[in-house]
Parts: structure tokens; sequence; C-alpha cells
């Protein structure tokens, strides 16, 4: 019977981890060049019921945003853009 280091497994360990950060990496910019149609993407934040573009900000922070929607959707969406209020669902008008 073969016998097998602690070194050997680490390294599978390590080359395991390595390979899924790769795989992550590959499947995050492949959504940034597939972003959401911004009425799925409004339409998935309204499930979250995000309450202010502050929690958005933590939300965006802690990863916990799909990657096919875009950090800064204002941008992204300009020209479907109506505000945080519309695109989180709270229906808040910011003021002028």
């Amino acid at each position: 019977m073969r016998q097998t280091s602690r070194y050997q497994c680490l390294g599978k360990e390590v080359n395991q981890e390595f390979s899924n950060k790769i795989y992550t990496t590959v499947w995050q910019r492949a959504a940034k060049a597939n972003w959401m149609p911004f009425c799925e993407a409004r339409a998935y934040m309204h499930t979250l019921k995000l309450q202010s573009q502050a929690i958005w900000n933590k939300y965006k922070k802690n990863k916990l945003i799909p990657f096919d929607i875009p950090t800064n959707p204002s941008e992204t969406y300009k020209s479907e853009w109506k505000g945080w209020g519309d695109f989180l669902g709270t229906g808040r008008i910011a003021t002028q």
C-alpha cells in the first residue's frame, strides 16, 4: 500500500483551492460581459428588500450581489436608471 505524505495532501488541497479561485474568476468576468438585463436585475433587487444605497454598498462589499448584476448599476444601466428607490424597490426619491 502506498502512503501519501502530509505535504502531498496539502499540495492537492492548495491546488484545488487555486483551481476554484480561477474558476470563480473566469465566471465573474463572463458575468460582467453579460450583465443581467435591467428589468431582471431590478426585480431581483426588489426580492432582497434592501432599504437604502448604504445597505446595497454593504452587500456589494461582502460580495452578496450576484456577479451578473453590476456593482455600479447607475452607470451600467444609465439609459433605464430612475434612481436607487426604483432599483431597490423602496419607492424613495432622492431630494434634489
